[in-house]
């Protein structure tokens, strides 16, 4: 159920709450957060916890002081194994000084996108499919480019040494209200596939970057090192970031606006030089299609192409505004779209973005600067 502003606050007294994390992020997807005590709450929800922007992506583009409001609804309470005292964590809208939304904040372009598709009639379900390594650590704790196993695709227990540590990962976030419905070993050496229950954008993209966290610390705390990089290991499999699309009537439509804009999201969902070595490790694998319509669930759209650099925010965003294009235009499916057909570098990728006349539309212009200038 649904948390209001006094229900938290009363919450955080019945529980002995010591601190309260307020999460955001910039706009290339990095988590940011402040931790505040208790006693702070009522003055966050009435007038917002300020916070210098400069430095940080898509955030910086006045010298004016923003605000940190938490969405109460979005509250829960840290699993013990993912911090040492007992804290929350709220999700949180970033305001101007006059409390209007910030244009850049990325939960905010996905809440307009998701009015979108209201207005048009869409209730879009979505999930998500994340892959990544876990490497052994060095002496002082910093990562090596070493798996801690050398198990294969679908092995188990013990060639599968990570079998513990993602169920603790799924029982850490279903304490959390994020729902698993699948974990296993992949294909590389130490690589693990973890997918979630289907819910709506806003849940989806929120349930990731829960996820991220989950995956990171409990990787810690076994003296291991997490990694979402999108190409850690040159000879083998890369981690990409599968994104499930229903709940689009117009399915055909749908599909055809994602294909016709795929190329200029392709900053977007793969943000980094370590995105397109996987991409062309695809290609060269003549993987047929970074984006298809499920032959088992013909309602069912699969995006495969973008990795988990991505910020799911935007990514999101850009799909729902993508797909509504498509419905709008009356747009049909492209009968041959594969790998090839997009950008070979970060740096081609966004230029595409910067050029795009769609990409401008949706995303504010200081987001897309922040990723064109993530490309130098």
């Amino acid at each position: 159920m649904p948390f209001t502003a006094a229900q938290v606050m009363e919450f955080t007294e019945q529980e002995d709450v010591k601190f309260v994390r307020l999460a955001f992020f910039d706009a290339l997807g990095h988590p940011k957060a402040v931790s505040i005590a208790p006693c702070q709450l009522y003055r966050a929800f009435t007038r917002g916890i300020p916070f210098d922007p400069f430095g940080i992506d898509g955030c910086s583009i006045d010298t004016v002081m923003l605000r940190l409001v938490p969405i109460p609804d979005t509250c829960t309470l840290l699993p013990q194994n993912l911090s040492s005292e007992k804290s929350i964590r709220m999700y949180c809208s970033i305001r101007n000084p006059d409390g209007t939304p910030f244009q850049g904040d990325s939960r905010e372009i996905l809440y307009r996108a998701d009015q979108a598709a209201a207005k048009m009639g869409l209730s879009l379900r979505f999930s998500w499919e994340y892959t990544f390594y876990l490497f052994t650590a060095d002496l002082e704790g910093n990562p090596t480019r070493i798996p801690h196993d050398r198990a294969g695709y679908l092995d188990t227990a013990p060639l599968d040494k990570g079998e513990q540590i993602r169920e603790e990962i799924c029982l850490a976030l279903e304490q959390m209200h994020v729902y698993t419905c699948l974990s296993q070993h992949y294909r590389g050496p130490g690589q693990h596939l973890i997918r979630c229950c289907s819910g709506s954008a806003m849940e989806t993209a929120d349930n990731a970057v829960s996820f991220c966290m989950a995956v990171h610390t409990i990787a810690h705390r076994h003296g291991l090192c997490a990694s979402f990089v999108p190409k850690p290991l040159p000879n083998a499999m890369g981690n990409g970031l599968h994104i499930c699309v229903s709940g689009a009537q117009h399915t055909d439509s749908f599909f055809a606006g994602i294909q016709t804009h795929l190329r200029d999201m392709t900053a977007f969902g793969n943000p980094t030089c370590q995105s397109y070595e996987r991409l062309h490790t695809l290609k060269a694998e003549n993987r047929t299609s970074p984006v298809y319509i499920s032959d088992e669930e013909p309602g069912r759209i699969i995006l495969t192409a973008p990795d988990p650099a991505a910020n799911p925010y935007i990514l999101l965003a850009l799909l729902i505004y993508a797909g509504l294009d498509g419905i709008r235009c009356g747009l049909s499916p492209a009968e041959d779209y594969g790998f090839g057909r997009l950008p070979h570098a970060l740096q081609e990728a966004s230029r595409f973005a910067g050029i795009s006349d769609f990409i401008g539309a949706v995303l504010p212009r200081q987001v897309i600067d922040a990723y064109c200038m993530n490309s130098k």
